[in-house]
């Protein structure tokens, strides 16, 4: 019988794109692969090659070397709607904070509680691993580009301690393939959200230049991607500066969300992403209970999938805490089709076009109108 062929995480080999999610720079010996942003504004590994031995372990749990049955990964799952009972500011960044509510419950029981803040200093997002309660305060909300994992996931994976960690679907995946590698996954609840992908850094980059040209925003000192002040189905991109200005604008109304609602420029493996529909790896998945159910419910309600015996663990825990309704799959597959869970998600025609012009000195607004951005449809397609 032939030999397996050995081979790194940037072979040609691969069935598909890369999410960035880190997992081959925590598996791997150190300074072999490194993570970094590309000219495109994706998070992406580089390969020392003359330290790399071909051991094959990082394709091991790469997405993009992964086989995947084709089943229904929520056909066991519960589905429930939940809203919060607690009053306090949650709701003006978060929809029911369920995430947020596990967070404070599992860290004061001694657990690890890893999520995702916004890096004032280096203007992006990474993991952290929280020191206190106000450390939590800092994970809430959406974020939409990518979030830098690997110092955070390492520290989790060497401690081997219970921790609950929340990511993006991709991120947690890459994750469970190591915890599991390592015969750790019992000492982790997995949390992950409904997705329907991660926009380029360059974009940010330029709407940040934009807000300072536009609207005298010098440097952030304050973000919320998804205010929720005015109400949860018109939530607004909220800024606040270092001089104590502030930036507030509706979502369909703002330049940010002018490429984030349709779709533009998600990083490739997004256009096609498994994790929409076809796989999970976490134990609980979040996100906006979207559609005709709850249209008009200002305060927002959130939509929860509990994956197995684990995230149904989890829930019991902090259920007391909320008000919550148990829902069909069908239900599911109402609220998130158009969105985190539509598959027909194509990525445009002039795709190249605009990470490079997101890469070049051109304004933002220029490149929303040079390239005719408002004519990809909202919710993406050609």
């Amino acid at each position: 019988m032939a030999k397996k062929k050995r081979i790194h995480v940037l072979d040609e080999s691969a069935i598909r794109d890369c999410t960035g999610c880190g997992g081959c720079e925590i598996v791997c010996a150190p300074n072999v692969i490194t993570m970094d942003y590309d000219s495109d504004g994706f998070y992406r590994p580089s390969i020392d090659l003359d330290g790399c031995t071909l051991c094959g372990v990082c394709p091991d749990v790469c997405y993009k070397f992964n086989v995947f049955e084709s089943n229904d990964p929520f056909k066991n799952s519960e589905v429930i709607a939940v809203t919060n009972n607690f009053i306090d500011d949650t709701n003006l960044v978060t929809t029911a904070g369920v995430a947020t509510r596990l967070a404070k419950y599992f860290f004061e029981k001694g657990y690890n509680i890893c999520g995702v803040k916004y890096d004032y200093a280096g203007n992006t997002t990474k993991h952290e691993i929280a020191d206190s309660l106000d450390d939590i305060l800092e994970f809430r909300g959406s974020k939409y580009i990518p979030s830098i994992t690997e110092k955070a996931f390492a520290k989790l994976v060497k401690e081997k301690k219970k921790s609950v960690v929340f990511g993006l679907p991709c991120q947690i995946h890459g994750l469970r393939k190591i915890i599991e590698r390592k015969k750790i996954a019992d000492k982790f609840i997995l949390v992950d959200f409904f997705c329907s992908g991660i926009l380029s850094k360059n974009l940010w980059d330029k709407y940040q230049d934009y807000l300072r040209r536009k609207f005298s925003i010098s440097k952030i000192k304050q973000v919320n991607f998804k205010d929720k002040t005015q109400g949860w189905e018109k939530s607004s991109l909220k800024v606040i500066d270092e001089d104590g200005n502030q930036y507030r604008q509706n979502r369909f109304n703002d330049m940010f969300y002018a490429f984030l609602l349709r779709r533009v420029p998600y990083q490739e493996a997004c256009y096609s992403c498994e994790f929409r529909k076809n796989v999970v790896s976490s134990d609980i998945r979040l996100g906006d209970f979207w559609g005709p159910k709850y249209k008009g419910w200002d305060d927002g309600v959130e939509i929860m999938t509990l994956m197995n015996d684990k995230g149904r663990y989890a829930w019991n825990e902090i259920k007391d805490y909320f008000t919550y309704k148990i829902h069909k799959k069908e239900d599911l597959y109402e609220s998130q089709d158009s969105g985190a869970m539509n598959t027909d998600v194509k990525k445009p025609k002039n795709y190249g076009q605009v990470l490079t012009a997101l890469a070049s000195q051109q304004y933002l607004e220029d490149i929303f109108k040079d390239l005719q951005i408002a004519k990809t449809p909202i919710g993406g397609g050609e």
